[in-house]
């Protein structure tokens, strides 16, 4: 489907209650659209509802990133202009932004934070699994950390020696991980904002310095995170790298003949027998081309090919895990969707649940509840509401814990 007007689409992303479909472009502007009406033509059709809500023109440069926030009520947008917008739904009449030729809008998105800082371009944004932190990066060398609620630019990490074009936050909130094209990731330990690592060894091989974005991603336990843009002869790979030891898996997610630059975790785990959980994965690349991988399986179960003329550059999977979306260069986005006997049927641990109670030591001593650990097999789930910090209620909200 062609959503760009023929012009390149940089980024998309997906409401966390799946109504909404976001993309951005090299035409400055940022689209709303009704996801189900995108995926569906003939119910866009049948309801007579135009599947466009809103276009917004917040920015003077092309807008590079577009991001939801967790909790769905905010949607971050970041350009060449080397601005941050962020942006809240609204009541009321929506107005047509300046410029815009498509008609009123049905929905009516308002700037509520506008956030200067960097000195470059915007390739990345991320927000962290508790919403009150903003991560972005440049091609000013830094990641910058904000303040959701002020404003503020809280901490400025400066240990990158080249462009930064992503970031990535740990789903347990104790990490943030950022690559950049001085063939690096670095680990920052969230309570101290010094580098836990700096993880080099997957790219002394090879490295593509001419990439859009490199786009990282946890997986949604948080025990593994794909980083991009590695060449392994005799192709360019995606390593997964193991949390804690911080070494990269012996799986690694080949098959691409030019630099995968994008990767996307599944919100989901999927059983891959009667008691054991496994993650999934897409990858993108240069190469016009796009893998699915469930990581108990050696080969993808997935290859997309002649979908697109030109590189992908960003991924969003559907709240259920069975449909993902792929934007690319030439303008487009193309939809997937899978089954379950494809994928395999939804762990009953809820992601996060599984997240924290692997690593739920850490997380307790860095909200000071180290008792609590002893005492329950998920720190998450079985605390009370008066014992739960703030940061960790949407999660059992939309767990269905609470």
């Amino acid at each position: 489907m062609c959503l760009g007007a023929g012009t390149p689409l940089y980024s998309l992303d997906i409401h966390p209650n799946g109504s909404r479909l976001a993309t951005s472009g090299s035409d400055h502007k940022v689209k709303i659209w009704r996801l189900a009406a995108v995926l569906n033509v003939k119910a866009e059709a049948n309801n007579k509802t135009s599947r466009l809500l809103a276009t917004l023109a917040d920015h003077g440069g092309p807008v590079n990133v577009i991001r939801f926030s967790h909790s769905g009520r905010f949607l971050a947008t970041a350009s060449d202009d080397k601005v941050i917008a962020v942006l809240e739904l609204r009541g009321g009449q929506a107005q047509a932004s300046f410029g815009n030729s498509e008609g009123p809008n049905i929905e009516n998105w308002k700037v509520v934070l506008t956030l200067r800082g960097h000195s470059a371009g915007i390739p990345d944004l991320n927000w962290s699994p508790d919403d009150s932190l903003l991560a972005s990066c440049s091609l000013d060398n830094l990641v910058l950390i904000w303040d959701t609620v002020t404003g503020q630019l809280l901490h400025t990490l400066n240990h990158h020696t080249s462009f930064v074009k992503g970031v990535a936050w740990d789903p347990v909130n104790r990490y943030l991980a950022s690559q950049s094209d001085d063939r690096s990731v670095i680990i920052w330990d969230r309570t101290t904002w010094a580098p836990v690592t700096h993880i080099t060894k997957p790219f002394s091989k090879g490295f593509v310095s001419s990439t859009f974005s490199l786009r990282i991603g946890w997986s949604p336990d948080g025990s593994k995170f794909a980083c991009v843009n590695s060449f392994q002869s005799p192709c360019h790979v995606a390593p997964l790298i193991e949390r804690g030891t911080w070494l990269a898996n012996k799986q690694n997610l080949v098959g691409h003949s030019h630099a995968v630059v994008v990767a996307r975790f599944n919100p989901k785990l999927f059983y891959k027998n009667a008691e054991e959980v496994s993650s999934c994965i897409a990858i993108g690349s240069q190469d016009a081309k796009l893998t699915i991988w469930v990581l108990h399986q050696t080969r993808p179960i997935c290859i997309g090919t002649k979908f697109f003329e030109r590189s992908v550059v960003d991924l969003a999977w559907t709240p259920d895990g069975y449909t993902l979306l792929a934007s690319s260069m030439d303008g487009t986005v193309a939809a997937f969707s899978f089954t379950e006997s494809e994928l395999g049927k939804v762990g009953a641990y809820t992601p996060v649940c599984t997240a924290l109670q692997t690593h739920k030591h850490a997380f307790c001593q860095t909200f000071g509840l180290q008792s609590l650990c002893s005492k329950h097999e998920c720190c998450t789930c079985n605390w009370s509401l008066q014992q739960m910090p703030a940061v960790q209620y949407h999660y059992c909200a939309s767990a269905g814990c609470l």
